[in-house]
């Protein structure tokens, strides 16, 4: 397990995503997280008392990213920051995908609504140096490296070919297929002549609607070792029901308000067939099968 620390680090980059969305990027010089884990983040000063919790999107090269979303006075103050400014950050926190991920999974299928594309946009860079638990863990397959990862990214709203280009850069050399789901029917031009959102190494598609459609689609046609999730609950709820019909393997990552991170304050209880668990401790990364929806 990564230790965590607390640290004030320089925001370096503030970039806009939507109108309401940005990644912040800071210098980062500790240990690496894994994906799916966490980190508290407050600017110093700042009017409200408790960090913010959010899902590493990135972690290379001496720098680290988070997307986050304006939905209260915490976000806003993060998001209204400019270069240079110092936030305070906790981390990395809980547990992580690698560690619940089937050993010897060769094929995944990783499914994100709106932000939560962030961890597991984490996870697909973190491909190469991937290493799947030994240990014996329940639905695992017989093969030991991932081979194929389908990306299927849904969103309420869609967004423009200028905004959509910085949430997907670097992404799509990542997996091999790639599907743009949403619920309004725009659509980033997913073409390898356009410097939009090129799929020149990625087998691309739209759908009008749900990702989890898209999903269940794939599910009937396709073998997968793993579906992870990280999203609103109803889709993950969606994702999860679809996984038990179709006999995989479902992880998913719960979102809940935290105060302290640690697992101390017990403010972020997740319902699960073994009783109640601490979303930050015990979490946030959870067998879907656990979970009482």
């Amino acid at each position: 397990m990564n230790k965590s620390a607390s640290f004030t680090a320089p925001l370096l980059a503030s970039r806009l995503l939507s109108s309401k969305i940005k990644e912040l990027k800071f210098l980062w010089n500790g240990a690496a997280p894994e994906a799916g884990q966490f980190f508290m983040l407050k600017p110093p000063g700042a009017r409200t008392f408790l960090c913010r919790p959010f899902g590493v999107a990135s972690a290379e090269n001496g720098e680290i990213s988070f997307i986050i979303e304006e939905k209260g006075e915490g976000s806003a103050a993060l998001l209204a920051l400019i270069p240079g400014a110092p936030v305070e950050l906790t981390g990395p926190l809980g547990n992580s995908f690698e560690r619940l991920i089937p050993a010897g999974a060769s094929r995944l299928a990783l499914v994100s609504g709106g932000t939560g594309i962030a961890p597991l946009r984490h996870l697909a860079a973190r491909r190469e140096n991937f290493e799947p638990p030994r240990n014996g863990a329940e639905c695992a397959s017989s093969i030991n490296k991932i081979q194929k990862i389908s990306f299927f990214a849904g969103f309420k709203h869609g967004f423009n070919n200028k905004t959509i280009n910085p949430l997907f850069e670097g992404l799509l050399p990542l997996v091999e297929h790639f599907v743009f789901a949403s619920e309004d029917g725009v659509f980033p031009e997913l073409s390898a002549k356009t410097g939009a959102l090129s799929c020149k190494t990625a087998i691309c598609s739209n759908h009008k609607g749900f990702v989890t459609d898209s999903l269940g689609e794939a599910l009937k046609k396709e073998k997968f070792d793993a579906v992870i999730a990280c999203g609103p609950p109803a889709m993950m709820s969606k994702t999860a029901a679809l996984c038990r019909q179709a006999d995989v393997c479902c992880i998913v990552s719960i979102e809940r308000r935290m105060a302290c991170g640690v697992g101390a304050c017990l403010g972020c209880v997740v319902k699960t067939v073994h009783g109640n668990r601490r979303c930050c401790a015990d979490g946030p990364v959870f067998n879907a099968k656990e979970i009482i929806w």
